[in-house]
């Protein structure tokens, strides 16, 4: 009995250990996507302007009451959340919110995928090289992404001007290809192994073109 109970007890444990990696490991969501996920659990609606939250994203995790819910989204993003009435949410940015600035010297808004994400924000695209992005900290820590760039991190600090980054260039270099074997006219092999060339058929060799 003695040993089932321990069993029992590790069993536990390990699923507790289990349950807890996979909530540090969840990918963020688009705030109002969690928006839509707890009004579909608990019976409120939130009113925001749709603007104001277009870029802010959260690490969204199911809580048993709406008043959990609302203050760990309170905690995990830069809004405050009141409950106006019974089924109503408030939605507002907290007023401790600063603006920095990042600047990519090499962006390409025409032809180049662009991600820039924080902890708070994910902004793919920008109409400009410039990126305001809102902390509550004096520190902001930022990770881009480009498509044909490496990708890049950088820790923003509150008060200074615009903060100048550049991006290098991504350079795949593909593995050299050996060819023991191939076939062209004028040239080929005899049975000792040795190499014919017959000039009057001796064709283009590959990688030559005529001059």
């Amino acid at each position: 009995m003695t040993k089932i109970r321990s069993l029992i007890a590790f069993l536990i444990f390990l699923f507790i250990c289990f349950s807890t990696v996979a909530q540090t490991t969840k990918q963020p969501i688009a705030l109002k996507e969690a928006f839509t996920k707890i009004e579909a659990q608990f019976p409120v609606l939130f009113s925001f302007q749709d603007a104001a939250l277009e870029t802010h994203i959260i690490t969204y995790l199911e809580k048993t009451s709406l008043k959990e819910t609302l203050a760990y989204l309170t905690k995990e993003s830069l809004f405050n959340f009141e409950l106006i009435d019974a089924n109503t949410v408030a939605v507002f940015l907290k007023k401790a919110t600063n603006s920095v600035c990042l600047a990519i010297k090499n962006y390409k808004s025409s032809n180049t995928y662009f991600l820039v994400q924080t902890p708070f924000q994910k902004i793919t695209n920008n109409k400009n090289e410039n990126f305001n992005l809102l902390t509550n900290s004096t520190t902001l820590s930022v990770s881009i992404i480009a498509q044909g760039y490496e990708e890049s991190s950088i820790n923003l600090s509150l008060g200074k001007t615009c903060e100048r980054i550049v991006l290098v260039q991504q350079i795949n270099e593909l593995p050299p290809i050996m060819i023991s074997n191939y076939f062209i006219r004028g040239i080929s092999k005899n049975e000792n192994g040795s190499v014919a060339i017959n000039y009057e058929d001796f064709d283009i060799l590959p990688g030559l073109i005529e001059a």
